[in-house]
């Protein structure tokens, strides 16, 4: 991006980055005028306050414009003042300057468009220079606003060297400043969609008037000035549904060629590219900066595009997560700095960061995942990095540890050749398909999002049943109805593979239950990486846990009609219990469910198998708990919230096997009645009262017949 200025009170401060004097020093960016209106300054490094130190400038002559350099001095001044010559309007060129940081006009080097200008005056100054130890100006000067640009300025880059002519043609080729020298870089900035930060100090620039962004110059690929049909090479991960070729026809570069462009280290050594074009993926690529991408520790600079953020009556973009591919990094150990936000280096946590314990994530196939080592705050970005150098090309990244729909799938395709695992009449002879999402766009670049499966199973051993003859007990274990809430996919998963494990308490469940299991009911907001909606077109602001009936936003979600309709189908609403699976980033393990002696009992019995801090809900909501409560009479329904911080996606299963082994208790306590007699209340305490009595629970005998004659 560039940002345009206006010519009379536009420009951008920034503190002081760097002082140039007395050693060597470029500077760069990339300009397009607007208009041919006198002296303007691209960049002026101040001498203390409001005096001249270093200035790279558009010198008017008698009506012709001449690139200029001036390094002031307190009686004669270092002067380089090239032949002027016909600038275009509206077009981009490549301005370069290097000085040796001596008072002699000899070391004061211009190039435009990486040819060396004519020098009409080249004056010598005289020690000593002034100090430029102050505030760097883009744009004009602070002092009186005078000799202000007007046109766009972009990619503004400078290196403690002088650039060499590989480098300076580099620069002029397209190469952005962070991928020249970068351990030299001094100054880099952007100013993608307005934003001032410069990446190497972190200091933002401080914006005077209103400048406006524009797109990024053109000269970044000039090299393909004529299209016709091109071939766009997508590198999909392992559990993306995008083919690896696509081709497209095209009369001009689409925006995502240029971002990608801008995203990659272009060199012919080790090119560090950055990617989120595949399932899951949520990074801003206009903004990627990366240090040293040639080094074994390159420094990368992550912003996340904005999520949805359906809460409240006037929804919101919100910087919750960030996910992207990184290749070319075998055996590196880059640290990656991360900004979740759109304006200033601060995390969605504060100045302070993350909790201490939370860590980012890495996979080398997007299904596996790592615990990065560090995580720490600096400078206002959250700083993450791993103590061994990764051991292939192509790594994901994250920072929580993804669930996605094709993940969904290949668990499904796993568990299906069990002999306890069959399809419910939703899916029946569909391979445990009972619908899809609608084909969208991901929220905020408009990335085809495909149509995606809702997928239905069941499990239960039907040989058998109750020792006491009565019929089995239903339960609904549902997931993915929040976009961002991966965690609790985890945990269903850690459920259902505890059911399938064939210990002597997951058998007992499997006798006296029939499971019916859907995993993902958002897909496409899980694949988009929104925050909670389900990005089906014309519905983004809606929460899909508040459209049951009842909800905010009751009726609206297609998926939400769907499940609701294929639980319905395959349980005809008799049930027993309802769990809905979440998993807020910020919230500790946690339970959410009406406060009854059913509930409680339960959350009590989860406690004893492991600790979970148990939070009541409230009536209020239409969430997807309260309308299978209320509405159907279920006497267990809650929401099991899964802990955003772990030591490794195995922890999820502590808290997934508590929950099937805490039905299996309160089952064993006589708390599940045969469906039919709920709607009377009559309470049938079945045999295993006596064992819950015996049990290592810490519930005594009147507790107990308590909660069955209540």
């Amino acid at each position: 991006m560039a940002l345009e200025f206006n010519g009379v009170d536009e420009r951008i401060d920034y503190p002081s980055i760097y002082v140039p004097l007395g050693t060597a020093f470029t500077f760069a960016c990339r300009f397009n005028l607007s208009a041919l209106s006198g002296n303007e300054y691209f960049l002026l490094i101040e001498s203390g306050v409001n005096d001249f130190g270093f200035t790279v400038w558009l010198r008017d002559d008698a009506g012709q414009q001449g690139l200029a350099v001036t390094c002031s001095g307190a009686t004669a001044s270092v002067l380089k003042y090239a032949v002027p010559q016909v600038f275009s309007l509206d077009t981009w060129y490549d301005l370069v300057v290097t000085w040796d940081g001596t008072t002699s006009a000899s070391g004061i080097h211009i190039y435009l468009n990486d040819v060396e200008l004519a020098y009409a005056t080249s004056t010598d100054g005289v020690a000593p220079l002034r100090a430029q130890d102050g505030n760097w100006i883009v744009g004009g000067r602070a002092s009186d606003n005078l000799r202000n640009l007007t046109g766009r300025i972009a990619d503004l880059g400078a290196w403690s060297v002088v650039l060499t002519s590989t480098d300076r043609a580099s620069f002029s080729s397209g190469k952005p400043p962070s991928f020249i020298v970068a351990n030299s870089l001094v100054f880099d900035t952007r100013f993608v969609a307005g934003d001032t930060i410069d990446s190497v100090s972190a200091n933002t620039g401080l914006i005077v008037g209103n400048p406006a962004p524009f797109d990024h110059p053109t000269n970044i690929v000039t090299s393909m000035a004529s299209f016709g049909f091109v071939s766009q090479t997508l590198a999909a991960s392992n559990d993306s549904p995008l083919s690896t070729d696509v081709n497209v026809a095209i009369s001009s570069p689409p925006l995502y060629m240029l971002q990608s462009i801008s995203a990659t280290a272009l060199s012919s050594v080790t090119p560090i590219e950055i990617t989120d074009e595949y399932e899951g993926g949520n990074t801003d690529w206009n903004r990627v900066a990366i240090l040293n991408p040639e080094s074994s520790t390159p420094v990368i600079t992550l912003y996340a595009r904005p999520n949805r953020n359906v809460e409240g009556g006037t929804p919101d973009p919100i910087y919750y997560s960030l996910a992207c591919r990184i290749v070319e990094v075998l055996n590196k150990m880059p640290t990656l700095r991360l900004n979740l936000t759109n304006a200033t280096p601060v995390s969605v946590y504060g100045s302070s960061g993350w909790p201490i314990n939370w860590r980012a994530w890495f996979s080398y196939d997007g299904i596996t995942w790592h615990r990065m080592s560090n995580s720490n705050v600096v400078g206002g970005f959250q700083e993450v990095s791993h103590t061994t150098s990764f051991t292939q090309d192509t790594v994901f990244f994250a920072t929580r540890p993804p669930y996605n729909p094709s993940k969904v799938r290949a668990h499904t395709d796993t568990i299906k050749l069990n002999t306890f695992v069959s399809e419910p009449p939703s899916s029946h002879g569909q391979d445990h398909v009972y619908g899809n999402s609608s084909a969208t766009v991901r929220d905020g670049d408009s990335l085809a999002v495909p149509a995606l499966e809702l997928i239905s199973y069941r499990i239960s051993n039907d040989s058998i049943g109750p020792i006491d003859g009565s019929s089995k007990r239903k339960a609904v274990l549902m997931s993915g109805l929040h976009a961002s809430e991966d965690q609790g996919n985890w945990q269903l998963q850690a459920f259902v593979d505890y059911l399938l494990g064939g210990n002597t308490t997951a058998g007992s469940l499997l006798r006296d239950w029939e499971f019916y299991v859907y995993p993902m009911v958002n897909p496409s907001g899980r694949w988009g990486n929104a925050y909670r909606g389900t990005l089906q077109a014309g519905e983004l602001s809606q929460d899909p846990n508040r459209d049951w009936p009842g909800g905010a936003s009751s009726g609206r979600l297609q998926v939400v009609a769907a499940t609701r309709a294929a639980i319905e189908q395959d349980t005809g609403n008799s049930l027993s219990v309802f769990i809905d699976f979440h998993g807020r980033f910020r919230e500790a393990d946690s339970i959410f469910r009406f406060p009854n002696l059913v509930n409680d009992a339960f959350i009590a019995y989860v406690n004893s198998r492991h600790p979970v801090i148990s939070v009541e809900s409230t009536t209020a909501g239409g969430v997807s708990e309260t309308y299978y409560r209320a509405s159907h009479n279920v006497p267990l329904s809650v929401t099991s919230e899964g802990a955003g911080f772990v030591l490794s996606t195995s922890q999820y299963a502590l808290l997934g096997e508590a929950l099937a082994q805490a039905i299996n208790d309160s089952f064993e306590a006589g708390l599940f009645p045969m469906r039919s007699a709920y709607g009377r209340m009559a309470l049938q305490a079945p045999r295993q009262l006596a064992a819950a009595v015996s049990s290592q629970i810490v519930f005594s005998k009147t507790v107990v017949t308590e909660l069955l004659l209540h």
